[in-house]
Order: structure tokens, then sequence, then C-alpha cells
């Protein structure tokens, strides 16, 4: 089997089953755990699949998607929530603001306020 058939038919196995370890993978194609690491290194730049310890893993099934993902999630509704803080700060106001996206939205809105702290 061409490394390319193999690459597809590991990520059809990872949609199908969701994770899949390296060995497992190596056993049902009769190769290397070295040649699934190869093989499976173009998809994991891609983006496709994500490594974890011992396996692999589809992108979606993190318990937190990556921080870009999220930043881009839902970017509408971020930015309105963001102008509206943005309005009701006052230049000089003390505020607390935690690590989520949302509250990245709200800092750039905040950018053009003085002595906030």
């Amino acid at each position: 089997m061409f490394s390319t058939q193999r690459q597809a038919e590991i990520l059809r196995l990872a949609r199908e089953q969701r994770t899949c370890t390296i060995t497992d993978l190596a056993a049902r194609f009769e190769v290397s755990d070295e040649t699934i690491r190869r093989n499976i290194k173009p998809l994991i730049a891609q983006g496709l699949l994500l490594k974890v310890h011992g396996g692999i893993m589809l992108p979606e099934r993190l318990d937190e998607p990556p921080f870009q993902r999220r930043m881009a999630a839902s970017l509408a509704g971020k930015r309105a929530i963001a102008a509206r803080v943005g309005e009701l700060v006052r230049d000089g106001d003390s505020l607390i603001l935690e690590g989520g996206t949302t509250c990245v939205h709200i800092a750039r809105a905040l950018a053009a306020h003085a002595r906030l702290t």
C-alpha cells in the first residue's frame, strides 16, 4: 500500500474511531510504528490530526479547542460584546478580565481608554 493510501485510511479510521494508537495502526497495516509516524506527520502538519501520547486523534476531540480557533468562533458576538463594554467603561475605571477569548476582544476594544486599572 502506498503511503498516500495509508494516510487516507488512517484519516478514515480516525474519523470512525475518534482516536487511534500508533501500535494499533502499525499492526493493522502490517508496518512498523516508525512508518506510521512518518505517515501521520504530514496529516498533523496540515491540522487534520493531533498527535497525543501514543497515538492520534481528531482536532475537535480536544477538551478545549486551540486558542486561534476559539478566537474566531462566534466572532460577531464577541465583537459586539467588546464594543458594548468599550462604551460602558470610562477612562480611569478599574476592571478585571479573565483569560477567555471574549476578553481578548474586550481588551482590544479598551485599548483607546486611558488610566485603566
